[in-house]
């Protein structure tokens, strides 16, 4: 055990020296001059006015993560890599193991690098796994270590107060400090998510052992935050002792509380206790979004890994109904924008915001197997698709009228869906009735019902041999610009109501 233990310390004091490169003026000053504040604030703004339209209050700092987030992996860090394509044949190199660094490389905190070959011309690729923020400016690329490093470097940049988080099982991840809640947020740049501390026990599969946050100031083991299951990861704690470990990590904090004046210490002391006692809380309910799989990195990739997480469904859900304004007209119409991510009610060509939109594509869905929206970023363009992995996906949108003393007479559809190769969509129009009368839609479609109060349309999703890495990619369904306007619509659900006979 105290080899162990012995290994374990060391790995502590390298990822401490980690955060301490942080907090280098020069770097972030370097940092700030990459990093768009101003829009990235005038975004954080959208996002505020957004969360009050759907009655939640999120402070400015708070959107300004959401903001930062979404901006580094859609615009600033160039992608996940899994293996090097070689740039004479474009051909995926196959991993030989690893390599010696150079000393350039060594210089950039590239200890390890691995090594690629081209199975066509034999060309050998050398991928340095850089942890120096500034090289990272630089390659921008890499796998979680490279992504969570640069991040945690523009929170320091931005001044949040910020922990890089080192899961023993092979992740990393950053937490931001919520003034406004107080208390900290699970931010991971890989996955574009905030506040899912749960994601990777419930949704990848991971068997979580250890999870350790680092600051310039604290070093705290936050493993509870990230599960449910604290009596089964205490079982594969076995890298050192419990009493250990705990006075290890109380010996370092009080090295930095003690350089603190007494009312920083006490503030510092009660934040420290805040955090330790909701550890101690009872077990915590897992959110929708917690439970998908991981989304970074290819599909086989994450399969060896076992981080494909399970089908996803959603059953019974949402039901669209008419509200006063849709049965005076006699009519009623559901829009979605794939761009904003929303359900529009109002009846009006031009789309008007209302109360009864729906924010998130999940949120207005009847049912759902195995689907996710998908933020395509080096063609900019966002779609909803099956999830990776998976043979097939289904999705279900249904409205029910009953309520409002109306039946449907007839219905309109118009839904965008895209296919390449040999991808196939099918989407169904049809009344929920047993023999209830059904059309596959082609184009803009129009069903004349038998005024049935309920109709649904349900979207298909596979590929004929689904022998491609990429096939999931070849059925899609709302294919929009991410740069096009939000109120453009996607799909549009058009109905003509009449009176309950």
């Amino acid at each position: 055990m105290e080899r162990k233990e012995a290994q374990f310390y060391m790995k502590l004091l390298s990822s401490y020296d980690q955060v301490l490169m942080y907090e280098d003026p020069h770097l972030q000053d370097l940092y700030l001059s990459h990093i768009p504040v101003m829009e990235l604030q005038t975004r954080a703004e959208e996002i505020r006015r957004g969360k009050l339209d759907a009655n939640e209050d999120m402070s400015s700092q708070d959107c300004l993560v959401l903001a930062l987030l979404k901006w580094f992996k859609c615009e600033f860090f160039r992608g996940f890599t899994r293996s090097l394509d070689c740039d004479v044949c474009q051909e995926k190199g196959t991993t030989i193991g690893s390599g010696t660094p150079t000393a350039e490389e060594q210089r950039w905190g590239g200890g390890r690098v691995e090594l690629y070959q081209c199975p066509k011309c034999k060309k050998i690729m050398r991928f340095p796994r850089y942890n120096h923020p500034q090289k990272l400016l630089e390659t921008r690329h890499g796998r979680c270590g490279e992504w969570a490093n640069a991040f945690t470097m523009c929170c320091v940049a931005l001044g949040f107060k910020t922990r890089y988080v080192l899961d023993w099982t092979d992740h990393v991840w950053t937490e931001v400090f919520s003034e406004a809640q107080q208390r900290w947020l699970h931010c991971d740049p890989c996955e574009d998510v905030c506040d899912r501390p749960l994601l990777y026990e419930a949704g990848w599969g991971k068997k979580l052992t250890y999870c350790i946050a680092f600051a310039k100031d604290q070093i705290m083991d936050v493993t509870w935050r990230y599960s449910n299951k604290h009596q089964e990861v205490l079982q594969r704690r076995k890298d050192c002792r419990e009493n250990w470990l705990v006075m290890t990590i109380n010996t370092f904090n009080k090295k930095f509380l003690d350089q603190l004046p007494s009312d920083e210490r006490k503030i510092a002391e009660e934040q420290n206790m805040k955090e330790l006692v909701s550890f101690l809380s009872v077990q915590k309910e897992i959110m929708e979004e917690e439970k998908q799989g991981r989304t970074s990195g290819g599909v086989e990739w994450r399969r060896a890994r076992g981080e494909l997480g399970q089908p996803k469904e959603v059953q019974p859900g949402y039901v669209f109904k008419p509200n006063e304004k849709d049965v005076q007209a006699g009519r009623m119409r559901v829009r979605y924008s794939c761009v904003a991510d929303e359900y529009y009610r109002g009846l009006e060509d031009d789309v008007i915001p209302g109360n009864d939109d729906v924010k998130g594509w999940r949120n207005g869905v009847e049912s759902m197997t195995s689907m996710f929206r998908k933020e395509e970023l080096d063609w900019k363009m966002t779609y909803l698709a099956r999830d990776e992995g998976t043979e097939s996906g289904t999705i279900t949108w249904a409205i029910d009228v009953g309520d409002s003393g109306r039946e449907i007479d007839e219905v309109t559809v118009r839904a965008a869906f895209t296919t390449f190769q040999d991808g196939q969509v099918k989407m169904e129009l049809k009344e929920d009735k047993e023999g209830g009368i059904t059309k596959i839609l082609d184009g803009e479609t129009t069903l004349k019902t038998s005024g049935h109060p309920v109709i649904k349309l349900t979207a298909y999703l596979q590929c004929e041999k689904n022998d491609q890495e990429h096939c999931w990619q070849h059925s899609q369904i709302f294919r929009q610009p991410m740069d096009g306007r939000k109120n453009h619509c996607a799909l549009d659900i058009m109905l003509k109501l009449k009176p309950k006979e």
